[in-house]
């Protein structure tokens, strides 16, 4: 199976696209939009090949983020062991050593400035991993904890983010929980600046009891 796939920002035509398999490392093809592609190999060889989640830096193509470790509840999840990172659009990847206790990842994103933002499962084995929402503004070199206090949800995993054209950061958190206000939806205006304490709640709330929340904006 897959969860990762990104359509390259560097090749104008679409065909370009990296895929990675949650125990087969990442692959990718440069002709996606013709029946069949042909896809081949980047790296199925590194310290985790459960590749999870992809993001590439708005600022700098070249500059790309691997997110490993299944987040779901399924029996056959594979663990990851961190984030790694490519300067030289996926030809290399090295393993951000800030983030060896992020096991399970839901998904990476970057914003226009280039800062990154991690999504998590909270966990305590094997490893301990208390960070639902994580965001880096030194290219991965630190992070910091941006999950929003006065969640309803009986836990802080971070399901999903994303960022809309006008630059604000929509995250949902809870999963697999019971009972009312089980997932949560928060937002903010300063993704790179937003604070714990600081996140915004619509007037007219969003919660469900739904196992989690996934989000799109247009």
């Amino acid at each position: 199976r897959m969860r990762a796939i990104l359509v390259d920002a560097a090749d104008p035509t679409g065909n370009t696209v990296f895929a990675g398999g949650v125990n087969g490392g990442l692959w990718k093809t440069t002709n996606f939009l013709t029946s069949p592609s042909n896809w081949t190999v980047v790296n199925d060889n590194f310290a985790s090949i459960s590749l999870t989640s992809i993001c590439q830096d708005p600022t700098n193509s070249n500059i790309m983020y691997f997110a490993t470790g299944e987040a779901t509840s399924n029996s056959d999840a594979v663990f990851g062991r961190g984030v790694w990172k490519s300067t030289d659009h996926g030809v290399n990847l090295t393993q951000l050593a800030s983030t060896t206790n992020f096991w399970r990842c839901f998904k990476i994103i970057c914003d226009v400035s280039g800062n990154i933002y991690l999504a998590l499962r909270t966990m305590t084995t094997p490893v301990v991993q208390s960070i639902g929402l994580a965001r880096s503004t030194d290219g991965g070199t630190t992070w910091t904890n941006i999950t929003p206090s006065g969640l309803t949800s009986s836990n802080t995993h971070c399901t999903d983010i994303e960022i809309s054209s006008a630059g604000r950061l929509h995250a949902s958190f809870g999963y697999v929980t019971s009972g009312t206000g089980s997932s949560n939806y928060r937002y903010t205006d300063i993704p790179s600046t937003v604070a714990s304490g600081t996140w915004t709640l619509p007037a007219g709330g969003l919660t469900t009891t739904a196992n989690r929340i996934e989000l799109a904006t247009s």
